[in-house]
């Protein structure tokens, strides 16, 4: 059965006053200094290969003369830094305004995470998007959102455009389509409401505590770590309870849905905890960054083995010392640890799982991780503007990406949306099991 509700609720809509338009010569003017600044500093230039900043630079300049508004020209700007495949270089841009209602990606499937309490009643949590202005949702996102999302691989892609493709402006709305789990199809319209006014509304599911832990059973600890953005909070609590997970029969540290912040969260505190005295933790990975020196640029084009620096994309080590584990052993855990991903691990959290991986500290489990892995900066331009661009890139010891497809967990564990809808989490028990076969 379809179901057509006319929802009318209070809705909070903060006035949105129009900018001034930038004239063009400033316009241009920020375009070529994103420009100049991915030809000559972007860590992967190897990405080039596939899209030439030249190339698109030219193309993008009728582009900008002939935006209209200062919202087209920010579109394009998005456009720009997402051609180079890259989920930390991206332009820092937010819509003021969205839908009561979050999303996650399972698979291709778009399933309703939380929703206002206004809402819930309407809209269950589990529910699956089908449509969105009587488009197919799929369709939808390849043709209004894919192209202004950075991502390395189609997969964040398409998780990371769950984000934002229902923002926009306030005092508008927008025509959803769900079925729920009980297979009823629904359709109603929905306000786009200001963002700062959605963050005080009631949510039907409270946001995750920044660091859990407890005990499981069978002497199995159980460490749920949702961000890298507080580490003041992980260390205090990680302290708190370390008893706990030195004393186990096993440690699952959970980084699912970790989309990263800061290395400080896991770095030295939990690290030194697992890892070996002697262990060098910058083994792990390799970092580099572009040569900022073109002298050589005459000598690539009569030695072949320096061909890079002619074609100016040669990149150079960044060494930035070791990093050695000295911690006493009676401090350390004593049993095997777990760490489990899946496809929202992100960052600095990939960080974590990557040198439990690359330095064989445990056992991942689960699904592969984001693969937004690098060392980004922040860049400031005029008009207010701001983007974010890796200037160093990261790679596993033997050369590989660790960006194309994310971190790929030892041990995977499909996730389905029923297990989601039926409360079911196969990669935990698939955890917890081979710490009970382990003991």
């Amino acid at each position: 059965m379809k179901r057509l509700i006319a929802i009318l609720l209070p809705v909070i809509v903060l006035c949105c006053f129009k900018t001034k338009a930038i004239p063009n010569e400033e316009r241009i003017y920020i375009l070529s200094e994103v420009w100049r600044n991915v030809k000559e500093n972007f860590a992967f230039p190897e990405h080039f290969q596939n899209v030439n900043p030249d190339s698109l630079y030219r193309a993008y300049i009728p582009k900008v003369l002939n935006t209209k508004t200062d919202k087209e020209f920010t579109l394009l700007l998005q456009e720009f830094l997402a051609k180079f495949g890259d989920a930390h270089t991206r332009l820092i841009y937010n819509e003021p305004a969205s839908v009561p209602i979050k999303f996650i990606g399972i698979n291709d499937t778009i399933i309703v995470n939380n929703v206002t309490q206004d809402y819930s009643r309407f809209v269950p949590i589990g529910s699956q998007l089908m449509k969105v202005n009587n488009i197919p949702v799929l369709e939808y996102l390849r043709n209004n959102t894919f192209p202004f999302i950075s991502a390395s691989n189609d997969e964040w892609l398409f998780r990371k455009s769950l984000d934002s493709f229902l923002d926009g402006e306030p005092d508008s709305e927008v025509s959803l389509e769900f079925e729920t789990p009980s297979s009823e199809i629904i359709e109603f319209s929905v306000p786009l409401i200001n963002k700062d006014s959605l963050n005080s509304m009631n949510w039907t599911k409270s946001d995750p505590e920044v660091i859990v832990i407890k005990e499981l059973g069978n002497d199995i600890a159980y460490m749920k770590l949702s961000t890298c953005t507080q580490p003041q909070i992980s260390n205090k609590v990680f302290e708190r309870n370390i008893d706990l997970l030195r004393n186990s029969k096993g440690v699952i540290i959970d980084i699912r849905g970790n989309r990263g912040g800061t290395e400080e969260t896991w770095n030295p505190n939990i690290i030194k905890h697992i890892a070996p005295n002697g262990i060098d933790i910058m083994s792990a990975v390799i970092m580099k960054c572009r040569v900022s020196n073109n002298s050589f640029n005459e000598y690539g084009k009569q030695v072949p083995n320096l061909q890079d620096y002619a074609d100016n994309i040669a990149m150079q080590p960044v060494n930035l010392g070791k990093n050695v584990i000295d911690w006493p052993d009676s401090l350390k855990f004593k049993s095997p640890v777990i760490l489990l991903t899946d496809g929202y691990t992100g960052s600095a959290a990939e960080d974590f799982a990557f040198t439990i991986k690359n330095l064989n500290l445990g056992t991942i489990v689960g699904s592969h991780t984001i693969g937004c892995v690098s060392h980004p900066r922040t860049y400031l331009l005029p008009s207010g503007y701001k983007y974010l661009m890796s200037t160093w890139s990261f790679t596993n010891p033997d050369g590989s990406s660790l960006i194309e497809n994310g971190i790929a967990p030892d041990i995977e564990v499909p996730f389905y949306v029923s297990d989601y809808i039926n409360g079911k989490d196969p990669q935990l028990e698939k955890a917890i099991q081979l710490l009970i076969n382990y003991n």
